[in-house]
C-alpha cells in the first residue's frame, strides 16, 4: 500500500516544516512520499524543508502562468496540479503547507477509501498560535481535507483551467456518487493573514460565471 501527499508551498516558511513533520509522523506504517511542489518562494520555505532529513520528501519546483483574474487561486491550482503530475501512490492526499495533520489521518482517510473513491474529513480551524477557532463538518469542497485513489486522479488531470480545484475535484466525485464526508476531525486548518485567497470583487460577473460554467460543463464531462 503506497500513499503520496501532495503540498503546495510558496512563502510558507512560518509553519511548513511543522505541518511536514506532522505528516511524516502519521500512525500509517506502509510506504509514503511527500511531494513538495514549491513555487518560487522567497522566504525561508525550501531552507525550513531541507533541515528535515527524510528520504519520503521529494521537492520538484513549478513556474506558473500568468492569468488577469484570479491570480493567487490560478497560482495554487496550478501547482497542486503539479504536485500531483508525479504522484505515484495508489492513495493520494491533497496537503496545505501551514496545517496540522492528527496523528491517525491516513489511517481513517484510507478506512473509508476501501469503499469510495474520494474521502472528506472535517477538521478544526486554528489560528496562527495554534489555538482552535471554530470546527468544520465538512461538506467536500475543501482541497486540504481531501483524499482520493488513482481511478479518480486519472479523471482529475489535467485540471481545467478553472478557479478552486478542490471545488472541481469534490464537485466530480460527487457527481460519480464516490464523495464520502467524514465526519471524523483529522486536521487542523490554519487561518493567518497569508492565506491563499481571491475575493473576486474585481472580476466581472460574466466571467465569473464563464468559470462557474465551465466548471460544470467539465464535471459532467469527466464523470461520463
Amino acid at each position: 500500500m503506497k500513499v503520496s501527499v501532495c503540498l503546495a508551498s510558496y512563502n510558507g516558511g512560518d509553519w511548513i516544516k511543522r505541518q511536514i513533520d506532522s505528516i511524516l509522523n502519521q500512525e500509517f506504517k506502509y510506504h509514503l512520499n511527500v511531494i513538495i511542489s514549491d513555487d518560487g518562494s522567497t522566504d525561508n520555505s525550501l531552507k525550513e524543508i531541507s533541515q528535515i532529513k527524510d528520504d519520503r520528501i521529494i521537492i520538484i519546483h513549478h513556474k506558473g502562468k500568468q492569468h488577469k483574474f484570479y491570480k493567487s487561486i490560478f497560482a495554487a491550482t496550478e501547482n497542486f496540479e503539479n504536485a500531483l503530475m508525479y504522484a505515484t501512490g495508489e492513495y493520494i492526499f491533497l496537503s496545505d503547507q501551514d496545517d496540522i495533520w492528527y496523528p491517525n489521518r491516513i489511517d481513517m482517510q484510507l478506512n473509508t477509501l476501501e469503499s469510495f473513491d474520494c474521502s472528506a474529513c472535517s477538521f478544526v480551524f486554528i489560528d496562527e498560535n495554534d489555538c482552535i477557532i471554530g470546527m468544520c463538518r465538512n461538506f467536500g469542497l475543501y482541497g486540504f481535507s481531501m483524499a482520493f485513489r488513482r481511478p479518480l486522479l486519472e479523471r482529475i488531470l489535467p485540471i481545467p483551467t478553472v478557479p478552486q480545484h478542490d471545488m472541481f475535484i469534490g464537485l466530480l466525485a460527487k457527481k460519480m456518487g464516490q464523495l464520502y464526508i467524514q465526519q471524523d476531525v483529522l486536521c487542523a486548518h490554519r487561518i493567518h493573514r497569508y492565506n491563499v485567497s481571491d475575493t473576486g470583487f474585481s472580476v466581472p460577473i460574466i466571467v465569473k460565471f464563464w468559470y462557474r460554467l465551465k466548471m460544470i460543463l467539465w464535471v459532467l464531462w469527466r464523470a461520463r
